[in-house]
C-alpha cells in the first residue's frame, strides 16, 4: 500500500538511510537533520561544471546544518 501511494504521488526514490536515521532518532528522542544532494546527473554538454564549487557548497551546507543542530532547542 505504501509503495503504491508513493508511486501515485510521483515519488520515485526513497532515501532509506535518512528514513532510518529519522526513525531511530524519533524513537530515542534525539535530533536529526539531513540534506540530500544529487550527484551523477550528466550536465548539458555546453555547460561547464565546477566540481570544486559543488564540493565547497556541500561542505558549507554541512557546516550550516551542524551549527543549526548545535543551537537548536532539545526535542520535547
Amino acid at each position: 500500500d505504501e509503495v503504491d501511494h508513493c508511486i501515485a504521488s510521483g515519488i520515485t526514490v526513497v532515501e532509506s538511510e535518512i528514513a532510518a536515521l529519522f526513525a531511530v532518532c524519533a524513537a530515542r528522542g534525539a535530533r536529526a537533520g539531513a540534506v540530500v544532494t544529487i550527484m551523477g546527473i550528466e550536465p548539458p554538454t555546453n555547460v561547464p561544471v565546477d566540481w570544486d564549487e559543488i564540493a565547497d557548497t556541500q561542505w558549507r551546507l554541512f557546516e550550516a546544518m551542524l551549527g543549526t543542530l548545535a543551537n537548536a532547542a532539545p526535542p520535547g
